[in-house]
């Protein structure tokens, strides 16, 4: 009797330790800047993940990941919603009112997903991104052996299929079991053109979970490193801008001499000076989502002109 009680606990405590997709609690550190492009310079900074809650969407629960820096020029929200179900993870796609498949770990190489966005802003051009499995083993993690998937992205209906080939961080990636996806948790883009360019998460440096435990890629020093030599002014001045969306004017919180204006396919719409109440005339632009960039280094922004 005993040793069936013995048995018993055992089976228990290894079932609470049990690894789970996204706990609550769960972190994942991700580089912070510019992975490529004309205007943009290497990543200087981080920004965090965090599961923060449990919740329901679609009569599914679902894991809620907030994340602490905005990447609303790739088209992806502050929060995210993802749940673990038969070896894969899926999240919720807000355009579309529906989970799609993000991750499948049952996967072997030469098979592949997809998942769709909008495009472009109009919410009109619809595309994919395919994830084919180029090979798979596995990776030990504090004791634990996790299946890690080798990956590459093919764009699907992209005006610019070119881009993934001028970005090989997200191009080519690693996706390990119960952690993610190391280059972006979500490798998926709404614009199609340079602007992607800018601010997204590509390199994961430190993950943690009560069931894992802590996790670093060694791709920096530590998981809350900055560059300080590229990062200090654009942390000291945070930068924004209103209304966004704006009908005739933007106005920014802070001075600023000269700005230039890119259309969603990278091209100059417009450049000037600013106005003494530090307001920027969009009148004359067409509907659509722009990018502002600002001169001392600020940091670009993104708005919407309707």
């Amino acid at each position: 009797m005993k040793k069936s009680l013995t048995i018993l606990f055992l089976i228990a405590g290894l079932m609470s330790k049990a690894q789970t997709w996204a706990p609550i609690g769960a972190t994942w550190y991700y580089d912070y800047g510019f992975p490529t492009g004309s205007f943009g310079t290497p990543g200087t900074s981080y920004s965090v993940f965090e599961v923060v809650d449990d919740t329901l969407i679609n009569g599914i629960t679902c894991s809620k990941i907030q994340k602490s820096k905005s990447y609303s020029i790739s088209g992806r929200p502050m929060q995210e919603y993802t749940y673990y179900l038969n070896d894969s993870v899926f999240f919720y796609n807000a355009h579309f009112s529906e989970f799609q498949l993000l991750y499948d770990f049952d996967a072997v190489a030469g098979e592949f997903w997809y998942y769709r966005f909008y495009g472009d802003a109009s919410l009109v051009d619809i595309d994919s991104i395919k994830t084919v499995v180029d090979s798979t083993d596995f990776i030990t993690i504090n004791s634990i052996p996790l299946k890690r998937l080798y990956v590459h992205y093919e764009p699907v209906g992209f005006e610019y299929g070119w881009m993934y080939d001028d970005d090989p961080m997200t191009g080519q990636s690693e996706i390990i079991e119960y952690v993610g996806d190391i280059k972006n948790l979500i490798s998926t883009f709404v614009l199609d053109g340079i602007l992607l360019d800018y601010h997204q998460p590509y390199g994961l440096r430190c993950y943690d979970d009560s069931n894992i435990g802590h996790y670093e890629t060694g791709i920096v020093d530590s998981c809350n490193y900055v560059n300080l030599l590229g990062e200090t002014e654009l942390e000291t001045e945070h930068v924004s801008l209103y209304p966004n969306p704006a009908n005739n004017k933007i106005f920014l919180n802070i001075e600023t001499e000269f700005y230039q204006i890119y259309s969603s396919d990278g091209r100059l719409i417009q450049a000037g000076e600013a106005g003494t109440d530090y307001s920027i005339d969009v009148s004359n632009l067409q509907n659509g989502i722009y990018l502002l960039t600002l001169d001392k280094g600020l940091q670009p922004l993104c708005f919407v002109k309707e």
